[in-house]
């Protein structure tokens, strides 16, 4: 449901982004699992592992995932998690210690202008 509903909302480039992120970086970890089974812990693994996974798009040497790639991928877990939970599938969204906390979405945008 969750990628059905990234189509919606972006473009085709943010769409493939997040679904590469989610095949090559939560699947393997996390896809055995049903989401109510996705804990802090489980996450916290997860942050773990991919601080010691090489960046495959490297060949010539060895580079370890950045941080930035890291807190994208929670950031989409957080997101598949936060659609289950408005859904009615899980009662809470697990947060990483190096997550950030969702914030809710604002309705409005600001104007370049604003103060704050």
């Amino acid at each position: 449901m969750y990628l059905a509903s990234v189509q919606l909302d972006n473009a085709f480039s943010t769409v493939e982004t997040k679904e590469n992120k989610l095949r090559i970086h939560v699947t393997p970890h996390l896809g055995h699992l049903r989401l109510d089974q996705i804990d802090y812990a489980k996450v916290d693994d997860l942050r773990v592992a991919l601080a010691q996974t090489r960046n495959t798009k490297i060949k010539r040497e060895v580079r370890m995932l950045k941080g930035k790639t890291i807190n994208n991928v929670l950031d989409i877990l957080g997101h598949v998690l936060d659609v289950a939970r408005m859904r009615g599938e899980i009662a809470m969204v697990p947060r990483s210690r190096g997550s950030r906390p969702s914030r809710p979405r604002s309705t409005f945008s600001r104007s370049k202008n604003s103060i704050g």
